[in-house]
């Protein structure tokens, strides 16, 4: 089974089904051992984060091969750095069955001790009462595996936190991707229209662009068939700097559709006489292929309807319109509030497509800010996750008369805004670098958004159209 099988059903009942699955098994502790292998039994030997890992369903090291871990530092700040946004804190009183329970390595007597980690099996009033957790003490006492009272957790104090685990944010970046959408007929060899080898190996590539249906489209997360599409835009993006997608170290984000490659794809259909549309059907993968054997037997894209240049990025005038636009409201809410100008514009483009979404032309609302508004509220479709399921429903967002309104809005919640149980502030890591605004970006992945990958778009945007330079 492959490692990432268990994602798609993933949530807190399997997680706490697989859990109790491990109990009475006499697995022995061993530390840094088990939790590879979530698609086979617990393994003999394991420690607590091993465990935990195998119970959500999920590799120790994810991606496994990276040597990006997820131990108990790493869950008690969230999954960072192996997966930032994993889990985000739960405020007290505000526990559930299927939470984890954390603290991080710890120094007594200048000696560094061990974290631990365990999954909550039962709560009164919010407050844990029992934990399922893989430990030497229990080993020491016949199975390392069991359910107990929560007093190794409480007796470290703050330094001990509740974490809930974000699946939605699981299953967007590791769920197998779909490269279709609906079922699609299989395409013999002879019949293939894809004949580029960076394309023709890819059987639901080769079936798209006969006519049997489906698109690629971008998710955020792996797209079966993405991979290849990236590899043609950079092979072609050597010369043509408007079709090149950064996959970060070692390749790493190679197969995720997220918006850096949607942007290469409009701006190859745009220079195509395609659609920009971003998605990635019939047309614009024989276009592809087309290019890339015009580009392998000329040196250039003879195909290629029209060059891009300083002088000449038609396909990006309408967000450089936008940042003109946004950019003095953005910077008048940074006076008001700290908030950087930067980030403000970065989210705006990002939350509202650069202002083309429904809400953003019918409300002026650019931030996706529910509740009642200034101008009152608008009912509009969304997504939502419930008991796992993404499914579409109907919400009340706020309503603003202008585009400053908006953003002094926007800014002013996240420096005020506060946890409704404990009181606290809810960005107040952010606020911490109002004049770092990569680090401020950063804070706001697992809070602001679940995205696991929201502090990289605005990190792209602000890189890629220089926003910093709007921060007063």
């Amino acid at each position: 089974m492959p490692w990432y099988d268990l994602i798609p059903t993933s949530g807190p009942q399997q997680t706490l089904d697989r859990a109790r699955s491990a109990l009475g098994r006499k697995t022995i502790y061993d530390l840094g051992s088990g939790g590879m292998k979530p698609g086979a039994p617990l393994d003999k030997k394991c420690d607590c984060s091993g465990f935990v890992a195998w119970a959500i369903g999920i590799p120790r090291q994810i991606p496994p091969g990276t040597g990006s871990w997820l131990d108990t530092d790493a869950y008690a700040r969230g999954g960072a750095p192996a997966f930032p946004g994993l889990a985000v804190p739960v405020a007290p009183g505000g526990a559930q069955p299927g939470d984890i329970y954390v603290y991080p390595d710890y120094k007594l007597n200048g000696v560094v001790k061990q974290g631990h980690i365990g999954i909550i099996s039962a709560v009164q009033g919010g407050v844990p009462t029992k934990v399922i957790h893989c430990s030497l003490s229990n080993s020491n006492a016949g199975d390392a595996v069991k359910e107990t009272g929560p007093t190794a957790w409480v007796s470290k104090g703050g330094a001990a936190r509740i974490m809930r685990l974000d699946y939605a944010a699981l299953r967007a970046k590791y769920a197998p991707g779909h490269v279709h959408v609906m079922p699609l007929k299989a395409v013999s060899p002879a019949k293939a229209p894809l004949k580029h080898a960076l394309l023709a190996g890819h059987a639901g590539l080769q079936a798209i662009a006969a006519g049997n249906g489906g698109v690629l489209r971008a998710t955020g997360g792996q797209v079966d068939g993405a991979g290849q599409v990236q590899d043609a835009l950079n092979h072609l993006g050597g010369k043509y700097a408007d079709l090149k997608v950064a996959l970060g170290d070692s390749t790493k984000y190679r197969g995720t559709f997220g918006p850096k490659t949607e942007q290469a794809v409009e701006n190859f259909q745009a220079s195509h006489g395609i659609k920009p549309d971003g998605l990635v059907g019939k047309d614009t993968l024989r276009s592809l292929d087309a290019a890339l054997a015009s580009f392998d037997a000329n040196g250039v894209d003879r195909t290629r309807k029209e060059a891009f240049s300083a002088e000449n990025q038609k396909p990006q005038d309408f967000r450089k319109i936008f940042i003109g636009l946004i950019a003095p409201a953005a910077q008048a809410s940074a006076k008001a509030t700290g908030v950087p100008a930067s980030i403000t514009i970065a989210q705006a483009a990002l939350e509202s497509n650069w202002g083309r979404s429904g809400l953003s032309v019918k409300a002026l609302n650019f931030f996706g800010i529910k509740g009642k508004g200034p101008e009152g509220s608008v009912t509009m479709p969304t997504a939502e996750y419930v008991g796992g399921k993404r499914i579409a429903v109907n919400a009340a967002f706020r309503v603003y008369k202008s585009m400053e309104q908006s953003c002094e809005d926007h800014a002013r919640l996240i420096a005020t805004a506060k946890w409704s149980k404990s009181g606290l502030p809810i960005y107040a890591e952010a606020m911490k670098h109002t004049k770092e605004p990569r680090k401020f970006a950063a804070a706001l992945e697992g809070v602001y958004a679940t995205d696991p990958e929201y502090a990289e778009k605005l990190w792209d945007l602000m890189d890629r159209y220089e926003l910093q330079h709007y921060d007063v």
